[in-house]
């Protein structure tokens, strides 16, 4: 009996051992239910938590198919994934769940942002070579990718996809993953290929529609607009979330407006505004149907649909308020030829719009390659245009006060009396305009603080005070005394408060009391004496009202000065419109402007010159070419003179034997320490001698020859060559 209880006992400890049968099952069992289980349920949860279905799409940059991590998403469950995972290594270590903890530790730490620490955990799945690892291949990739490893990566996706029997599921999102790799790197062709197959072969809508969105993406960003707005519609066919489903077809419809048939756009842009999923969107699609109209060349019909935009729209128009600027500076730059208007346009835009970023995992912030979609040059067009309309603006400014300053004495008095009646009506007029909308806002203040029984709720928030407080007839109260004084000019007129205040009226301006009239020439209101504005009159208005005359030049020397400064300015105009807008016609007849009324030698020998280039830039070279002979004419000892020469192909500026010498030898003294790698000596060199002779044949070779010093520098000494250089520049060299 005793040998029979020893053999059973053997037997079941033999059984029960991990290398066993029975044994295995018992540790694969007591691995999942114990310590697995609750690891995947954590990871589950963090994984959720990661999920922002009400997001909208930014459709100025580009998609990412794979989402990656969110800083602080998830955080805890994902560190209780990776702790519970861990204790399966530890536990049970022979279980058949080793792999899948190793990649759920891998997933949580790519989530996480700790890429390497992924890595690490991706490559171990690999090397065991078992199931899962198609599945380590992909997120290894992906890992990668957020590392930003691009060449790994992409030859490690590749030589994944390479090989034999990969699974159907983890082949498609390997080349949905390297085709976002290659939109990452530019490299559109390829990217449009992976993307492709990839859809074609994924069985998760999510990922499906997602990378047809990106694949639209592409298309538009090579210029195939045809696939580009077929492949944003098709992204329907997956029945993807709303947010996505709108941006591919607003996307498709600005397309096919902007590069397609306008009326076919405006059709499908119809059923949007119809579907009522889209009405919280009511002011982004006007705002698309405005693209539509500039497009199809409707250029008042696009101006009329964007100010009701941003003016009449009871939409939120806050993501949408840059762009509609931006559009309207567009407008009115290439349709209304308005340039003043187009730079208010573009500076509000510059303001509201932003570059698209995001924060990563590890909480960096990254900064996102623009989509074909985005606005990235709103800045840049603020400050150009900013520019001109600066200059135009002195111009103006310097036209007015010549116009003025040229007037005889009696005809000088009269004009600023008549500037100062205009200014007194807009201070009427604003003063009204005040007192209405204090009289709106009272009523809709009244009305709601107002019972059903006509009685004012005591108390109420933001209501009228209550009779205790506003004193008697309300006296205290400025919304009602607004309104009773509104109601007094109802009844009598904006009258003063003096005896015979019609006579006085009639006597002196020959007319009614309390009207006002169009000046006959300039159309602006004029005010009639004896009027009333809240309680000043026009009399004591107008004698309130300063203008300052301490500008306009009354003497000939005070207007010859201005003439000269009004030439500066005009000259800086056709600069910024020849070297900054690419507008040569209107530059050359700014340029032309300033070289036959500009009163001094140096500044029309430089208008005369470059109209000269203007005509080259043209292509017109042998008008430019008579142009550079009549400078070297006219201004022979001009600044400018040389560099017609050397348009002309005659004598170097240099103007003998001895200098070019000089100039050789401070060349190649410069260049002889840039070779022994003195950067600073032989950057301070080149840039000396090009300070010093600017108009020498080797000026330019010298300017050159210090880009090319700091290129060097900057890759020897690892110094960023977008970064502001460390030495001093001489004043000469700034444009």
């Amino acid at each position: 009996m005793k040998r029979t209880l020893f053999l059973i006992a053997l037997f079941a400890w033999g059984g029960c051992s991990s290398t066993s049968f029975v044994g295995k099952r018992v540790d694969n069992f007591t691995a999942y239910y114990s310590t697995f289980y609750n690891a995947r349920t954590a990871y589950d949860t963090a994984e959720k938590a990661l999920e922002q279905p009400d997001k909208a799409i930014d459709r100025d940059t580009y998609l990412f198919v794979f989402e990656p991590g969110s800083p602080g998403a998830g955080v805890k469950d994902f560190e209780s994934a990776i702790k519970k995972s861990a204790d399966v290594l530890r536990g049970h270590p022979n279980s058949k769940w080793v792999d899948d903890a190793l990649l759920l530790i891998g997933k949580s730490y790519y989530y996480m942002g700790n890429t390497v620490g992924a890595q690490q955990k991706f490559r171990e799945v690999i090397d065991r070579q078992s199931s899962l690892e198609d599945e380590a291949r992909f997120w290894l990739g992906l890992a990668l990718m957020s590392a930003g490893s691009f060449d790994e990566a992409g030859a490690h996706l590749q030589e994944s996809l390479d090989r034999d029997k990969v699974s159907k599921k983890w082949l498609a999102r390997m080349r949905l993953a390297l085709g976002e790799m290659y939109v990452r790197q530019e490299r559109w062709e390829e990217a449009a290929e992976q993307l492709k197959a990839g859809v074609d072969r994924a069985d998760d809508r999510e990922l499906s529609s997602r990378g047809q969105f990106l694949l639209g993406q592409v298309y538009e960003t090579i210029g195939m607009f045809d696939l580009a707005s077929r492949a944003y519609r098709d992204v329907s066919r997956f029945k993807p979330i709303y947010e996505l489903e709108y941006a591919a077809r607003f996307s498709a419809v600005r397309v096919e407006g902007e590069h397609g048939v306008p009326e076919d756009a405006l059709q499908s842009l119809r059923k949007m505004e119809r579907d009522g999923k889209n009405f919280t969107n009511r002011a982004e699609l006007a705002y698309l149907r405005g693209r539509i109209l500039m497009a199809d060349q409707r250029s008042q019909d696009a101006y009329d649909t964007w100010y009701d935009v941003l003016y009449n729209s009871d939409g939120n128009i806050s993501s949408i308020r840059g762009q509609t600027h931006y559009h309207l500076g567009l407008l009115f730059r290439d349709q209304f030829i308005d340039f003043d208007r187009a730079a208010a346009h573009f500076d509000t835009a510059s303001t509201s719009l932003s570059r698209g970023t995001r924060s990563n995992a590890a909480g960096r912030t990254e900064r996102l390659a623009s989509s074909p979609s985005a606005i990235t040059d709103a800045a840049e067009l603020a400050d150009v245009f900013g520019t001109f309309a600066s200059f135009h603006a002195d111009v103006q400014h310097f036209d007015s006060l010549l116009t003025l300053g040229s007037l005889d004495d009696e005809a000088f008095r009269d004009r600023i009396e008549e500037i100062r009646r205009q200014r007194a009506a807009e201070i009427v007029e604003e003063r009204r305009s005040q007192e209405r909308r204090a009289a709106e806002a009272s009523f809709r203040r009244t009305g709601a603080d107002v019972g059903s029984a006509g009685v004012p709720r005591t108390g109420a928030a933001g209501g009228s005070a209550d009779y205790a407080t506003a004193g008697f007839l309300y006296h205290r109260d400025r919304s009602r005394v607004q309104d009773g004084l509104l109601g007094f000019f109802d009844r009598w007129g904006e009258r003063p408060a003096v005896p015979n205040w019609r006579r006085r009226a009639a006597i002196t301006e020959g007319r009614g009391p309390g009207t006002a009239e169009a000046d006959p020439e300039s159309g602006a209101p004029t005010i009639p004496v004896g009027t009333v504005t809240g309680d000043v009159t026009t009399d004591a208005l107008l004698r309130s009202v300063d203008v300052d005359i301490s500008e306009i030049p009354r003497s000939a020397e005070a207007q010859a000065q201005m003439r000269l400064r009004r030439a500066g300015s005009r000259y800086e105009l056709a600069n910024t419109l020849f070297l900054s807008m690419a507008r040569p016609d209107s530059a050359a007849a700014w340029y032309r402007l300033v070289f036959e009324e500009s009163e001094d030698a140096e500044i029309s020998a430089r208008a005369l010159y470059a109209l000269g280039e203007v005509q080259r830039a043209t292509g017109d070279r042998e008008s430019a070419d008579a142009i550079y002979a009549d400078v070297l004419e006219r201004y022979p000892d001009s600044e400018v003179a040389s560099r017609a020469a050397q348009r002309l192909g005659l004598e170097s500026a240099v103007a003998s034997v001895a200098e070019a010498d000089i100039l050789n030898d401070m060349y190649r003294a410069a260049f002889e320490q840039w070779v022994d790698g003195s950067f600073d000596d032989g950057m301070r060199g080149m840039l000396a001698l090009a300070a010093a002779y600017p108009d020498s044949l080797l000026s330019g070779r010298s300017l050159l020859a210090a880009g090319a010093i700091y290129s060097d520098w900057a890759e020897i000494e690892r110094v960023d060559i977008t970064q502001p250089i460390a030495i001093e520049i001489p004043d000469s060299l700034w444009i």
